[in-house]
């Protein structure tokens, strides 16, 4: 059940010692300690929080501190009050972001950034869809066009989005395409996988650890708008 307690957002300490206060009754710290496996010089900064958290209570019994859990049903209360506490923050946080968006834009006009894995190439892709351009321009090597179950996965959204796509690849065109997404082809190699946006370029490597280079500057990016739109007119 340690996995479990973890899992609504106790610690590893936490769970093993909530589970020992479970099973023992109201207990000293030395029967705490044994029983939960959780040292001396942790268990009872583990305690605190626990009573902080309404998970556990404290007596004096005989001069003596002695913890008990409380009823198993509080923890039900304890996830309905996280739950009013993230909403609160989520509050805080809508009437912030558009400053913090203004404060990043402006302390950071030209930036780069890695990303890793294909978590990090989700990231990656959520940031270009905040732009608010609704065109997405991209080229593609023939072999990472619709073999790739990400990107099947992606352009759907980016219809939901509102953004249009248009992409440049080398050999053939696929045959099934979505109706926001329109190919040309040409009979020379183009450079590598890149997604152009706004102001913004990704550069990928679809390699077993995939990675991204996210380029935020306007003037690297209307080099590639230009540079594409030339290809773009010219291929098939």
């Amino acid at each position: 059940m340690i996995e479990e307690l973890q899992k609504i957002g106790l610690t590893a300490g936490e769970s093993k010692v909530y589970l020992a206060l479970l099973k023992l009754g109201p207990s000293k710290v030395g029967n705490i300690v044994k029983e939960s496996n959780v040292s001396y010089s942790k268990v009872y900064d583990v305690l605190e929080r626990l009573v902080s958290k309404g998970l556990a209570s404290e007596t004096v019994i005989q001069k003596t501190k002695h913890y008990r859990a409380v009823e198993p049903f509080q923890l039900s209360e304890y996830i309905h009050k996280k739950e009013e506490e993230v909403a609160e923050q989520k509050k805080v946080l809508d009437g912030i972001l558009g400053d913090l968006k203004a404060l990043n834009k402006e302390q950071e006009r030209n930036k780069a950034e890695l990303f890793f894995g294909l978590s990090g190439i989700k990231t990656a892709y959520s940031i270009l869809m905040e732009e608010e351009e609704k065109v997405l321009r991209f080229f593609y090597p023939a072999h990472s066009f619709g073999e790739n179950t990400f990107y099947r996965r992606l352009y759907p959204k980016l219809e939901e989005k509102g953004i249009s796509v248009r992409g440049i690849g080398s050999g053939s065109k696929p045959v099934k395409l979505p109706k926001n997404v329109k190919i040309k082809t040409v009979s020379f190699p183009v450079p590598g996988t890149i997604d152009i946006i706004g102001s913004k370029t990704l550069i990928l490597s679809w390699t077993d650890n995939p990675t991204a280079v996210l380029i935020h500057s306007a003037e690297i990016t209307d080099h590639f708008k230009r540079y594409f739109d030339s290809v773009w007119n010219v291929a098939e």
